[in-house]
């Protein structure tokens, strides 16, 4: 054994020598350069987004280009790469002339899986580099921007460097023995490039993480790594067990020669490798088993916020009525606070500045907040402590196209096919939530998992009872079978009587919809079925809150107002919420005609604030929109009509965004009409949406030019009724010739 580190050098400056020759280090240069090359030259031509513009530009570019390259061109130059080092000996039939020489077997058998290692480090520092000088050219010579702002950040980068590397070495040793086992180049090759095609497909679904062949695509698809501070996440782990396993059986084979010799003659040899496999089956399974965190006895929650302009407090809500929880002193960037008080675990908001984010903890954990509000373009956190995956659930959810598409092509299922889709979405819906886990392997705890199962229950009660009965009514209205089957358990998970569930709007809109369905069959009015038919107090009082609050804020006359809140109040028996519909009836108030309009700073899509001082020069009609709501995107089409036709240089026409997500108005905004002023209002259900009593969206308003309400109501575009308020009250007001 003491020749081996000798031997070991003298094959490995051999090995070295003999892939000079191949070509392979070329190769390694060419695959390398590829995508960076592609992406500068596409990124000279193609519109650059807001967001990447708004961004460290340097960064993301090199980030994208990891992303671009590992997700297939890495794994298959590994594969060509490892097959190419091996085949070599295959094709010259020189194995057992190397093993003649001075050298021990295990260095000739490790050398060649030390040069591939060596090889794939040089290819990823290599794309680094060409990626790099990209992003730099792409700074300097596109985007114009200076160095203090994009900058590539080298601990990041190089630690992405390692993750990859690590993550890649399970690949290649299962290539390698691959390589030694099939006598043949292209074979291993067609059997790498199909578990490449099939893990991304299976990774895809969510499933088969495990697979080595995916290593390096999952790696960049969790370019943050570990949200507990481990260098490693669980697959760049399991990366080097895989390794050393067919490291392992590699050699056994090279010192062999046969299968059977290698692995199952004698018995002994078979227990060997039995054994090893055992082992590697319970390292397997503990490097992939999920963690549960258990409470920690006090509830705490603390942590860092990082932003360009001071912070003095974060708050935390609960909603509906934003009732203030808690207020925690910032300093120097950190705050922390032990709380007393008996909190349920539910999903709170925390607000910091301008600035807002879901947070779900309960009594009993400890959560640890690290909140960037530097960037202005996107709401970047962490959140860890015994609350990880829960919140990590919260940031990563995204876009349920199943359920849309069940959605949006209801028309398409008689009852019996769509009960069917339901009760199939419902299965994979609790599946996807049971399977869920962090990168860390970290699992919710169960009382969240049953809140979000509620809430897939209420999504599809609300789709099946509310929506797809509108669908029956147009496309099915013959059909004798008409009743949808196998919701029984749908409707035990969701009841009118869940008062954790009370404080969720999605939750409230589904009870809405189907009390107002009775209302209207028993000839009630809607508060009334709700004082009757609502066994808890809280969903009662948030109920009648809802109701009162929209209906206030769609009642033009004072009087009125004055009346019928003072009728509807006594429902309720929650004191705050009184008070705040009494303030919501001032605010409507201080909305009426010749008041003055409520300033806000809205951010416009060149990145510019924007206040209502700034605007008011002109008569301002102002739609309030959002991404998400549908009555909003009907009457886009006709508001922006209507700013095509009045040209008038004393109008302008704008519209505003609530939208708590910036990136959704921002790849919105863009495509409507250059005539209408595009803003986003930062924080808008608190503060903008609160000083308008804008309790539906979406809304119409005309304020003069010295920033006065002239109608805080206006009707909807599509209603004719909307021109004729404007030339009314605008003084010769024309449309625009053609």
């Amino acid at each position: 054994m003491n020749r081996i580190p000798g031997t070991y050098m003298r094959a490995l400056r051999a090995e070295w020598l003999k892939l000079k020759r191949t070509g392979v280090l070329w190769i390694c240069l060419g695959s390398a350069a590829f995508i960076p090359v592609i992406n500068t030259i596409a990124y000279f031509f193609i519109e650059i987004s807001n967001r990447e513009q708004h961004d460290n530009s340097w960064q993301r570019f090199v980030e994208n280009n990891f992303r671009g390259f590992t997700g297939f061109f890495f794994p298959l130059f590994l594969i060509l790469m490892v097959t190419r080092i091996v085949y070599i000996e295959h094709r010259s039939d020189t194995w057992k002339l190397l093993e003649t020489q001075p050298v021990h077997r295990i260095s000739i058998f490790l050398s060649k899986w030390t040069i591939a290692v060596l090889v794939s480090l040089i290819c990823l520092l290599a794309l680094f580099a060409f990626a790099s000088i990209g992003g730099y050219l792409l700074i300097q010579f596109r985007l114009g921007k200076n160095f203090q702002d994009n900058f590539i950040e080298w601990g990041k980068d190089f630690r992405l460097i390692s993750r990859i590397w690590v993550a890649s070495m399970g690949l290649i040793s299962v290539q390698y023995f691959l390589s030694l086992l099939i006598k043949s180049f292209a074979w291993p090759v067609i059997i790498g490039l199909v578990a490449i095609i099939a893990g991304s497909i299976l990774t895809n679904f969510g499933i088969f993480n495990w697979f080595p062949y995916v290593g390096p695509l999952l790696t960049t698809s969790f370019l943050k790594g570990s949200n507990t501070g481990s260098f490693f996440i669980p697959h760049e782990i399991l990366s080097i067990a895989w390794s050393v396993l067919f490291l392992w059986l590699a050699y056994q084979f090279f010192r062999r020669k046969k299968f059977t010799t290698a692995y199952f003659r004698p018995l002994s040899r078979l227990a060997s490798t039995l054994a090893v496999l055992v082992a590697f089956g319970f390292l397997f399974w503990f490097i992939n088993k999920p963690v549960h965190l258990n409470p920690y006895g006090k509830t705490v929650l603390a942590g860092t916020i990082h932003s360009d302009i001071p912070i003095e407090n974060l708050v935390l809500y609960k909603l509906p009525a934003y009732d203030t929880l808690l207020m925690v002193a910032v300093k120097n960037g950190k705050f922390h606070s032990t709380i007393d008080k008996d909190l349920q675990p539910l999903i709170y908001t925390a607000r910091a500045g301008s600035r807002q984010l879901q947070l779900y903890f309960g009594r009993g954990d400890s959560v640890y907040l690290d909140w960037s509000i530097a960037d202005k373009s996107r709401i970047q956190y962490t959140v860890t402590g015994t609350r990880t995956a829960e919140n990590a659930y919260l940031s990563e959810r995204s876009y349920d196209y199943e359920f849309e598409m069940l959605k949006d092509y209801a028309y398409q299922y008689n009852p019996r096919q769509f009960s069917n889709a339901i009760a199939s979405k419902w299965k994979s819906g609790q599946r996807k939530l049971d399977n869920f886990k962090t990168v860390d392997n970290i699992k919710p705890a169960k009382d969240f998992l049953e809140l979000q199962k509620k809430f897939l229950a209420i999504d599809l009660l609300t789709l099946t009872e509310v929506d797809y009965p509108r669908v029956l009514a147009v496309y099915f209205p013959n059909d004798t079978a008409k009743s949808l089957t196998g919701l029984m358990e749908l409707k035990e998970k969701v009841s009118f009587n869940d008062d954790n569930l009370a404080v969720y709007p999605q939750y409230r809109q589904y009870v809405t919809a189907v009390l107002q369905r009775k209302a209207f069959s028993t000839e009630r009015s809607y508060l009334s079925v709700v004082a009757n038919e609502v066994p808890s107090e809280k969903l009662r009082n948030f109920l009648a809150f809802d109701e009162i609050q929209k209906n206030l804020s769609t009642i033009h006359d004072s009087l009125r107002r004055e009346m019928m809140l003072m009728a509807a109040i006594s429902i309720l028996t929650e004191a705050n919420l009184r008070i705040q519909l009494v303030e919501m009836n001032n605010r409507m108030n201080k909305l009426q005609r010749g008041k003055k309009a409520p300033a806000f700073v809205a951010e416009g899509l060149n990145g510019n604030e924007y206040s209502l001082d700034q605007l008011s020069k002109r008569y301002l009609i102002i739609d309030v929109w959002a991404t998400w709501c549908g009555p909003c995107k009907k009457e886009s089409p006709y508001f922006e009509q209507l700013a095509e036709q009045y040209t008038d240089e004393r109008i302008a026409f704008v519209s505003i965004s609530v939208d708590q997500d910036k990136n959704a108005w921002r790849m919105e905004a863009p495509q409507k009409s250059r005539r209408v002023m595009q803003l986003w209002v930062r924080n808008a259900e608190a503060d903008f949406m609160k000083a308008y009593s804008l309790a539906t969206i979406p809304r119409f308003i005309l304020i003069d030019p010295k920033g006065n309400i002239l109608n805080a109501q206006l009707p909807y575009p599509s209603d004719p009724q909307f021109e004729i308020e404007l030339q009314k009250e605008i003084p010769s007001l024309r449309l625009t010739a053609y």
